[in-house]
């Protein structure tokens, strides 16, 4: 075409877009158009843009805000997630927050589960454990404790107790199995020691088993750790459970082998889950080799008033060793004061010559002088 023809083309379709403006123009005027739409886009995109710069602030407040502010903007999905990483928690947090908010308009699963693994630390786990009260499809619980059980050396004990307790509440604890158990052998102490408390607070019969490992750990407070977990489950748990670790308690208490400590510990909470068959199987302990030991159970079988106890300590009272006698005779002392109303005297009639013979006979000054005190509230009491 000619270079007239242009500039004629030129010229009409300009006509004819300033005649479209004015027209445009006149019905805006009038209005017969609407165009909020646009103005609220323009201020929605601009709204959205001051935001994700405001994600960057060096304050962890301001980005904190930003990050809860964002809940509404479904675009936001990508800024919050490369913020999980971020160095202060209660940012990370508050981003994980709103994104779970998103997930619920516009699933991003998958989006968020893949940030997550790429993250390190304390920050991961938290978010794991909110994530998992989140999400309802059992694949994704899963995937979750598998992630959780190859980090969870990267972490701390306040962790691992926040990560268990928040599992327990929506998943299948037997899930969580190999998770404890792995968390029951870790290198660090401090986490086995952590797992073993919270598994005791927890306090249901399916940690049992896996506490039962805690007994065989060389660290002693791992140990204790795991002894105390167990007798604070077994006053929960059905008699079959309860016996399980009573008979566990008993195997180790009864173990020369075994650190008196640990003995003279195992004594005490067997005392503390209380039962005549605790007292049943402790009496025969009365002839330990250990001093200690015969001292701690005497002590602890004066714990509930029975009638077969006064029998089972009346023998200890000839024992070599002056503590042990007088943890005996503090024992029989101790059940005069727990003898119930209306029962008949016992501990007189059994004990009461022995006792007199001890107040004048025994080798220990401190032996006989705690014979006669006993020996009077025995008769001031009926016992």
């Amino acid at each position: 075409m000619p270079q007239d023809g242009w500039n004629k083309v030129h010229i009409v379709a300009t006509v004819v877009l300033s005649l479209a403006g004015v027209v445009v123009a006149f019905l805006i005027g009038k209005g017969q158009i609407d165009i909020s739409w646009v103005q609220e886009r323009t201020a929605r995109n601009q709204a959205l843009a001051s935001l994700i710069v405001a994600l960057g602030n060096e304050k962890p407040a301001v980005r904190r805000l930003t990050a809860i502010s964002l809940a509404r903007f479904e675009e936001a999905v990508e800024p919050l997630l490369n913020i999980l990483s971020d160095e202060d928690l209660t940012v990370s947090e508050a981003a994980f927050r709103t994104l779970v908010l998103l997930h619920k308009k516009t699933p991003i699963t998958d989006r968020l589960l893949k940030a997550l693994k790429e993250l390190e630390g304390k920050e991961t786990i938290r978010a794991f454990v909110k994530l998992l009260r989140q999400i309802e499809k059992e694949r994704w619980r899963q995937q979750l404790l598998q992630t959780l059980d190859e980090r969870i050396t990267r972490t701390t004990p306040d962790v691992v107790l926040n990560v268990l307790q928040a599992a327990m509440e929506g998943t299948d604890f037997k899930e969580l199995m190999p998770f404890m158990q792995n968390l029951l052998a870790a290198g660090r102490l401090d986490l086995r020691r952590a797992a073993a408390e919270t598994l005791g607070e927890i306090g249901r019969e399916e940690v049992i088993e896996p506490l039962r490992q805690t007994l065989r750990d060389k660290d002693r407070s791992v140990w204790r750790a795991g002894v105390d977990a167990l007798s604070r489950v077994s006053r929960r748990v059905g008699a079959p459970d309860r016996q399980k670790v009573v008979g566990w308690f008993l195997e180790d208490l009864r173990n020369a082998g075994q650190p008196l400590e640990n003995r003279l510990y195992l004594i005490d909470a067997l005392k503390g889950m209380g039962g005549k068959e605790i007292r049943l199987a402790l009496k025969d302990l009365l002839r330990d080799e250990k001093e200690d030991v015969r001292v701690q159970i005497a002590r602890g079988l004066a714990e509930e008033w029975d009638e077969e106890t006064v029998e089972w300590l009346i023998p200890a009272l000839e024992d070599r060793e002056w503590r042990v006698r007088i943890a005996v005779i503090g024992a029989l002392g101790s059940l005069c004061e727990k003898k119930p109303e209306g029962v008949a005297s016992t501990i007189g009639p059994k004990a009461g010559d022995r006792l007199l013979r001890m107040m004048s006979e025994d080798q220990d000054n401190i032996v006989r002088e705690k014979a006669q005190t006993v020996h009077t509230k025995i008769q001031e009491r009926a016992c």
